[in-house]
């Protein structure tokens, strides 16, 4: 399962984001080196994120063109199979264990037919070396499910430990969005929830297509948040 980017780069000109430590900086710039990433230096680029914490992301400039994540594709697949049968949306995180350099797979999250939980909390014990660094869930298939939520983006960028989000939806279409160093670190809850919800209303509001509305919402919070998206190229 391989993912290309949809929407480009990142727009650089972020002025909240809070500066990672000169040596960090740089040791992600090599870690990142490369525009088309195989899953082993994905998994990398998160194990690394996880150690580092403080909210950091991959470097804006250095944002792949093509993400090979078929480490994951079998829960991909498992989480779609679920939906199909029952109609209701599942989700698992993915945990970066930073003593076994492992990443791992939370048990499935089962929800309702339009929502699930895309945060899990850690046993105190855990949480001292693992961090839930990633998501992956479905929507079922209703047009204005065929992209992220505001919801999604509330719980994304809410999280300062979540680096990457990925979305399956309808027969086998897939898209992630990741964060980089210039996705704010440092807003407030209300004040992202409030510009997701006003943008959320902007597109949908009045749509006359709701599909175009879908993409276009997904488009404009992307490019204010600094995150970048990638589709799968694989049918």
């Amino acid at each position: 399962m391989s993912f290309e980017n949809t929407f480009g780069p990142p727009n650089e000109d972020s002025s909240y984001r809070s500066a990672p430590h000169p040596e960090v900086q740089k040791a992600l710039g090599v870690l990142t080196e490369g525009k088309d990433w195989d899953y082993s230096r994905f998994r990398s680029v998160l194990l690394s994120l996880a150690k580092i914490g403080s909210a950091q992301a991959i470097p804006a400039s250095n944002s792949p063109d093509s993400i090979d994540v078929s480490g994951w594709t079998p829960y991909v697949d498992e989480l779609q199979r679920r939906t199909g049968s029952n109609g209701k949306e599942h989700a698992r995180a993915v945990i970066a264990d930073t003593s076994s350099l492992r990443l791992l797979m939370s048990p499935v999250i089962a929800g309702t037919d339009n929502n699930v939980s895309v945060h899990f909390i850690l046993p105190a014990e855990q949480a001292k070396f693992q961090k839930a660094i990633a998501y992956i869930h479905t929507h079922t298939n209703d047009m204005t499910a065929h992209g992220l939520s505001d919801g999604d983006y509330r719980t994304f960028l809410f999280d300062p430990d979540q680096q990457a989000m990925l979305l399956a939806y309808g027969n086998g279409n897939r898209i992630m969005i990741l964060k980089t160093s210039v996705t704010p670190n440092n807003l407030s809850r209300e004040r992202i929830a409030t510009r997701i919800l006003d943008a959320r209303e902007d597109y949908f509001l009045f749509a006359p297509n709701p599909v175009s509305a879908v993409v276009d919402f997904n488009r404009a919070v992307c490019s204010e948040y600094g995150l970048v998206m990638y589709k799968s190229v694989e049918g």
